[in-house]
């Protein structure tokens, strides 16, 4: 059973009566809902125990539930005996550390996978600390912990990485936003995070630290590594070029690549630390980069390092990074290169001087691309910019324009 909302809001009465009311034969819930009033009174209804209930999926921001509400969400988690997957997200809904803690200890160790949602609570470091005390009881293989905004919890890296250090994972997701790490509380969760040997798929989000990342040590990359998520951006004090390294020993094996890099103040080191840490790859099959005011005409280099992977996802975005009309006519011979393998590609380009000559050429090449489903671009910033969400509306646009295309300079 799927029940989602996006704009109206759930009241509280409203939730106490779906609750009361779910089948006790559901072997999958999920209720998404991005405004709903989650009181005690309210999660007090749900049944007493889902016996068959397998997944568990809720999504409920902003809820307000506080530590009361907390409690009664981790005696129902607690009581759905053959629960193997457990997706809660209660950002912003006032909990603290015994809130978070009694989700926490709710969860069973033979549940498998995991993604819970504690940001924007304020638990602080004795929070965050006892969340990943009760970690330790888990025994999942597929982990996502969200601790973003919870204000300076760094002195708690050590208990959380003891932790994760001792799961049998395969899959892993850390996001510390904003939380004041130091530089090497930073290098202490990379290594924990790159030093498992059984992982698959490693997403490290460690945005706004602002931390002064000046490299990050060597790393014995797990040769099981297929995804790869990593996110430096906002902090200013973070040097591409130094960092590079540290990617060496990247699995050549890689299928999906993401790199976030926003907001950093060494601009000019971007492309190289990408290009270079990243060249080697010849399998991947998605790759999403983003970053902003990189200059000089290295996004087009950049891109055509990976022209030599047959891409079936390709995601750019690039703000502010003086593309023009010959910046955004090699982007587009960079995507027709894979004009055979391409199903999804997304192209934010605004902030970049493109002209209508550039946007034709972009799209020329991205119109090559047969195999496409699903188009996003976004070439121009004013009052008639260039955006696409389909093909045919492309290739379509391209044809009644034909005979004004101008002549760009080869690159």
């Amino acid at each position: 059973l799927t029940l989602a909302t996006q704009e109206c809001l759930v009241s509280s009465n409203s939730l106490e009566v779906l609750c009361k009311n779910l089948p006790p034969q559901l072997a999958s819930l999920r209720l998404l809902f991005s405004r709903a009033q989650a009181t005690q009174r309210s999660l007090a209804s749900l049944p007493a125990g889902l016996r068959e209930l397998v997944l568990l999926e809720m999504h409920l921001p902003g809820s307000g539930m506080g530590a009361s509400g907390a409690v009664e969400l981790g005696r129902f988690i607690s009581r759905c005996a053959k629960l193997r997957a457990v997706v809660v997200d209660v950002s912003s809904s006032m909990l603290f550390a015994e809130g978070a803690s009694a989700i926490c200890r709710a969860v069973a160790a033979d549940v498998q996978r995991v993604i819970l949602n504690l940001s924007r609570n304020e638990l602080g470091p004795s929070g965050c600390r006892q969340v990943a005390q009760d970690m330790r009881r888990w025994g999942c293989s597929s982990l996502g912990i969200n601790l973003s905004e919870n204000g300076a919890f760094g002195t708690c890296v050590r208990h959380l990485c003891d932790t994760i250090s001792n799961m049998p994972l395969t899959q892993l997701t850390v996001r510390a936003q904003h939380c004041h790490l130091s530089t090497s509380e930073v290098e202490k969760l990379w290594q924990c995070c790159v030093s498992l040997r059984s992982l698959t798929e490693i997403r490290l989000d460690l945005a706004g630290n602002r931390a002064a990342v000046g490299w990050l040590p060597p790393a014995a990359w797990p040769d099981s590594l297929l995804r790869l998520s990593i996110d430096f951006s906002e902090n200013p004090g973070f040097r591409p070029a130094l960092v590079a390294p540290a990617f060496s020993g990247v699995s050549l094996s890689l299928l999906d690549l993401t790199v976030g890099l926003r907001g950093i103040h060494c601009m000019s080191e971007t492309a190289s630390f990408v290009f270079g840490a990243f060249a080697e790859l010849r399998a991947l099959r998605r790759c999403r980069l983003d970053f902003d005011r990189i200059r000089g005409g290295s996004v087009p280099v950049l891109i055509r390092g990976f022209t030599h992977c047959p891409l079936v996802d390709f995601s750019l975005s690039a703000w502010d990074c003086d593309l023009r009309d010959a910046g955004a006519a090699a982007i587009g011979e960079a995507v027709a290169s894979w004009s055979l393998s391409l199903v999804q590609v997304s192209l934010l380009l605004t902030s970049n001087g493109i002209g209508a000559p550039g946007a034709r050429r972009l799209a020329s090449g991205v119109a090559m691309c047969s195999q496409l489903s699903s188009v996003h671009v976004e070439a121009g910033w004013g009052p008639e910019p260039f955006v696409w969400w389909d093909l045919q509306g492309m290739r379509q646009w391209l044809g009644e324009g034909a005979t004004a295309v101008a002549s760009l300079p080869e690159i």
